[in-house]
C-alpha cells in the first residue's frame, strides 16, 4: 500500500513540475517574441515619455527574463521539492502576466501614437 502512495505522490511531484516548467518556457518564449517587437521599427518611441516607458519595460524584460531562466534550470535539476518552489513560481508568473499586460498596452500605445503623427 506504501508503495502506490508513494508512487501517487511522485506522480503528482512530476506533473506539478511539469505544469510550471511549461508556463515558464512558454512565458520565456513570449519574452523573446516582446523583446524582438521592442527592438524592431513599428515600437519606436515618438515622445519622451514612451521613450521612458520603453527603457522601463525593456530593463523589466531583461530581468524577467533572466530570472525565468534560473527558474527552468533549477527546477530542471529536481533537486528541491517542487513545493518548496511554488510561491516562488506563483508570484513570478504573476508578475509575469503583469509585464505581458504592459508590454502590450505599450505596443498599443506606439502604434496608436504613430497613426496620429502620420
Amino acid at each position: 500500500m506504501n508503495y502506490y502512495k508513494s508512487t501517487s505522490e511522485s506522480q503528482k511531484e512530476y506533473l506539478k513540475r511539469k505544469f510550471y516548467l511549461v508556463r515558464l518556457e512558454r512565458y520565456a518564449k513570449d519574452l523573446m517574441q516582446f523583446n524582438t517587437m521592442l527592438n524592431s521599427y513599428i515600437c519606436e518611441p515618438q515622445t519622451q515619455e514612451l521613450f521612458e516607458q520603453k527603457h522601463y519595460l525593456k530593463a523589466q524584460l531583461d530581468y524577467h527574463n533572466q530570472t525565468s531562466i534560473n527558474m527552468i534550470t533549477s527546477m530542471q535539476k529536481k533537486n528541491e521539492p517542487i513545493a518548496a518552489q511554488i510561491n516562488q513560481l506563483k508570484m513570478h508568473l504573476r508578475t509575469l502576466e503583469k509585464l505581458h499586460s504592459d508590454l502590450k498596452d505599450y505596443s498599443n500605445t506606439v502604434q496608436n501614437h504613430s497613426k496620429l503623427v502620420v
